[in-house]
Parts: structure tokens; C-alpha cells; sequence
């Protein structure tokens, strides 16, 4: 699609980073309180979920 996307993996933590866009109706705000799950990709979204 265009986009690169980058994967860094440290001893205490993963750092995704994509240049895409958030889905519509989702804001950087909205992403620090409670909010239901919406992933583009199910199968990514449970490999990462478990």
C-alpha cells in the first residue's frame, strides 16, 4: 500500500511505527482512555494480543 513500516525490538519493549493514518473516528486522545479494539488486520492483532 505504500507505506513502510518498522519494527524495533528491545530487551524491555517493541516499537511498531507506521506512516499511515488512525482509522476514522479514532484520535491520539481517544487512544489513552478506555476504547474498544478495531484492528485493520485480525490476524497481526491476535499475534501481537497474545
Amino acid at each position: 500500500m505504500g507505506s513502510f513500516i518498522q519494527i524495533r525490538v528491545y530487551d524491555d519493549k517493541i516499537n511498531i511505527w507506521n506512516g499511515g493514518m488512525l482509522p476514522e473516528g479514532i484520535s491520539l486522545e481517544s487512544l489513552r482512555r478506555s476504547h474498544s479494539s478495531r484492528p485493520r488486520n485480525p490476524l497481526i492483532a491476535d499475534v501481537c494480543f497474545n
